[in-house]
């Protein structure tokens, strides 16, 4: 009910403007066009319904009552960040982020209704603040480093967002409180879910046993069988490299990172489709796997995840491993991909005579 007299008061204007064009002087007098135009008769009905048709379609698409939720699971609640970081965080993300959301009076406005609720559910399928302390602490890390990575890349809060909303324009001094009130939460959670602050990161979990190949899933894992190999040289591109911990971890074929409950190290992050192994003289390399699939719900192409690990280098990642053929691969994500000696990640998939998909690819070092 609240939301049909929202949407009445949203579209009441169409209502004015009509009536107002129509009851003007001279030439936007409605006798003036009836009496010179007598096609104006049959236009009379069909504005009149298209204004209709526009409250019905904003009483349909009028964004809905928000789910209930617990108090106590808000972000509010669990962190206490302070009156100052509440009120910024309140204004600049809560919108859209959280089951709290403010809809301005053209939210109720088609085709605008649409849009900003299509907008509003994939926020909150990102985030969302009103389920915060439903969240593990290995969870709760990982989003505030990526909450902090968009406020310092200034994609957060959205600047079309802060045009329309003066609240989330931040001053600097606001800014730099926020991030420091998350980044030492994130330590906080660190150090209670005992993880890496690198999400990436595998090399500190490898086995001290390592081969050149390795086998990933289990027998019973779902999908389709894979078998990746190739070969890793030095900077140069044509001597092999030796003795280089490769380490690769990948979602299982319905897009999800699957874990047991037993996982270790950032196998909690990462699930038990991980593996390493460890080039030979040859500079060879091989996992058998099965074909992931991308994130559901998200444009990202399927992908496999690889770290390297020279002899005396810390860890580094590399482009992951795309498969050509993908649906979900854009000429603009061609573009960003630019490895030295034409390494791109992107393999070329083809069975072979046992139903299994290979392919190959070769890594120069940086």
């Amino acid at each position: 009910m609240l939301c049909a007299l929202e949407c009445a008061k949203a579209h009441f204007f169409y209502l004015q403007l009509t009536l107002l064009y129509f009851s003007g002087k001279g030439s936007l007098s409605i006798r003036y066009w009836m009496k010179n135009h007598r096609l104006m008769k049959k236009r009379i009905p069909l504005l009149l319904s298209i204004i209709v048709v526009l409250i019905v379609i904003g009483a349909w698409t009028a964004p809905g009552t928000a789910p209930e939720c617990e108090p106590a699971r808000d972000f509010f609640s669990v962190e206490n960040p302070g009156q100052s970081n509440s009120v910024a965080l309140r204004e600049a993300c809560y919108d859209c982020h959280s089951y709290a959301t403010d809809y301005p009076l053209y939210a109720y406005i088609p085709p605008i209704s649409n849009w900003i609720q299509g907008h509003v559910r994939s926020a909150r399928r990102d985030l969302n603040f009103s389920e915060w302390g439903s969240m593990d602490d290995e969870s709760k890390s990982d989003h505030l480093r990526n909450i902090i990575k968009l406020i310092k890349e200034g994609v957060m809060p959205p600047p079309a967002y802060q045009w329309m909303h003066p609240g989330a324009r931040w001053t600097e001094a606001k800014r730099d409180s926020v991030l420091a009130f998350l980044a030492s939460r994130r330590q906080d959670y660190l150090q209670q879910a005992q993880v890496t602050a690198c999400e990436w990161c595998g090399a500190q979990d490898a086995p001290d046993d390592l081969s050149w190949q390795t086998t990933i899933p289990p027998d019973n894992e779902p999908g389709e069988p894979l078998i990746i190999e190739g070969r890793v040289f030095q900077p140069n591109g044509r001597t092999p490299a030796e003795d280089v911990l490769i380490y690769v971890y990948h979602t299982n074929s319905e897009g999800i990172y699957p874990k047991r409950g037993n996982e270790t190290g950032n196998g909690r992050r990462h699930g038990y489709l991980r593996g390493w192994m460890k080039t030979g003289p040859d500079g060879r390399y091989r996992f058998t796997t099965i074909r992931p699939a991308g994130y559901p719900g998200r444009p990202d192409p399927a992908h496999i995840h690889i770290t390297l690990t020279p002899p005396g280098e810390e860890e580094y990642w590399i482009d992951s491993y795309w498969f050509e053929g993908d649906p979900r691969i854009t000429n603009k994500m061609r573009k960003r991909r630019t490895r030295p000696a034409g390494d791109l990640g992107m393999i070329s998939l083809k069975k072979d005579d046992q139903g299994r998909w290979r392919g190959k690819r070769d890594i120069v070092l940086r």
